[in-house]
């Protein structure tokens, strides 16, 4: 079977550089390279790999999702290989995917995602953060219910004819993510078996800048809830909701406390939701000896209340608008 490799980019920069240098240095070569743009950075790169790599400009910036349909539709290959342009894959990852392909029989599989750049203090954090998404350990197939299991679209390969017959990735998630959970759920849906493999390895260069991943986070809690909307009754959906609402309840209920004057079980309320991040960070400090954990928590409870606001105010919003949708329809406005 031969393999494409679809990469979305916002630019093409010199982390390009990188990944096609990886992709050069790959045991087993894929078919074709396509990269599919909407703005260039450094012109040397476009003009350096031309011949190699199918470039595609998309000039609307329309987002990750439309790239990654658009560059499906093109491909000639059988086996689709998604990973994204900030991503360095591991010299056998299009050999290890291939392999679990052949040996399981499935329709999709999923790799570990490791962070690169470790010389940097906050990447080193987003690796070992609460909130990152699950390193597999062993090998695991899905094919009734994707559970709690998250696959992410920076190390996915999927078959082109059943990405093309459930109807690609969802462009309506734009940038926000939850776009990978929603094609494995879609997937699981429609009766295909997504294989969870901790072979197929691809090294993340994280972002380094402490705003910038907050902000992330934010769109990401966005996501979440557009996924919530989408598919309400996964079991993903049902234990984000919990926890959310969970979690606000709590803060609602000290500030409650703390204006009636009970402010001892206030503050111990609202310590709750601190002290479970620092619990599992203790855990880890003393399994790895690693004492820099210890501040980890602190940043994993500002990137959590960034991505609850994020949530929060896409709800709201999403309940705002079907309200107003269902009022037109009542009124024929």
């Amino acid at each position: 079977m031969r393999v494409s490799v679809i990469v979305p980019a916002k630019n093409v920069d010199k982390k390009l550089k990188l990944l096609f240098d990886s992709l050069n240095k790959q045991i087993l070569k894929p078919h074709e390279i396509i990269v599919v743009y909407n703005d260039v950075d450094n012109d040397f790169i476009l003009l350096e790999h031309r011949n190699k790599v199918r470039f595609l400009r998309d000039k609307e910036a329309k987002g990750a999702n439309y790239a990654r349909n658009r560059g499906a539709r093109v491909a000639s290959g059988d086996i689709l290989a998604f990973t994204d342009s900030d991503c360095i894959p591991d010299n056998e990852w299009i050999n290890s995917l291939m392999t679990e392909f052949s040996n399981f029989n499935v329709d999709a599989v999923a790799g570990v995602v490791k962070t690169y750049n470790k010389e940097s203090f906050i990447a080193r954090y987003i690796g070992k953060s609460f909130f990152r998404p699950t390193q597999f350990k062993e090998r695991k197939i899905l094919s009734k219910s994707m559970g709690i299991n998250i696959a992410v679209t920076s190390n996915f390969a999927i078959k082109r004819d059943v990405l093309l017959k459930i109807g690609g990735f969802d462009e309506e998630y734009y940038r926000y993510g939850s776009d990978d959970i929603d094609l494995v759920t879609k997937l699981v849906k429609n009766g295909y078996k997504i294989l969870l493999s901790p072979l197929p390895v691809v090294y993340h260069i994280e972002r380094t800048g402490l705003w910038n991943i907050i902000k992330r986070f934010y769109e990401y809690g966005k996501g979440l809830s557009m996924y919530r909307f989408k598919h309400p009754l996964t079991l993903l959906s049902l234990v984000s909701s919990a926890v959310t609402y969970g979690i606000i309840s709590v803060y609602l209920l000290s500030a409650y406390l703390m204006f009636y004057g009970n402010k001892i079980t206030a503050l111990s309320l609202s310590a709750l939701h601190f002290v479970f991040l620092m619990v599992y960070h203790l855990i880890y400090s003393f399994k790895e000896r690693n004492l820099e954990r210890m501040i980890y928590p602190f940043l994993d409870y500002i990137l959590s209340i960034s991505s609850i606001l994020g949530i929060l105010i896409m709800d709201c919003k999403t309940l705002i608008n079907k309200l107003a949708y269902s009022l037109k329809s009542l009124f024929r406005i």
